[in-house]
């Protein structure tokens, strides 16, 4: 049994993974949020942490980098996201008032 994983990986390919693991966990959670948007309340399920833990049962815990790119690149979107509203709704407030 490998240490960290049960497939050997060279650096490269680990490389790629952990990207495309990123991408994967931003995707989900992108298309979660938009999708709960839409239909005007919260839900309760997250794909993008069964597609996390999927990734890190299969190939071990040196993948979680791209766990954390995927989470991090989707709060940096979400929150910059929330704050164009926020001006958004300051500016018509101040174009009514």
């Amino acid at each position: 049994m490998y240490r960290y994983g049960r497939y050997p990986m060279t650096a490269p390919k680990q490389m790629v993974y952990t990207l495309l693991l990123a991408g994967m966990y931003f995707g989900a959670s992108w298309s979660i949020t938009h999708l709960g948007r839409d239909i005007g309340f919260a839900l309760a399920i997250s794909p993008a942490a069964g597609i996390a833990l999927g990734a890190l049962l299969c190939y071990g815990v040196r993948l979680w980098p791209g766990v954390w790119l995927g989470a991090f690149g989707f709060n940096l979107y979400f929150f910059n996201y929330i704050n164009r509203i926020k001006v958004f709704a300051a500016q018509n407030c101040a174009a009514f008032a």
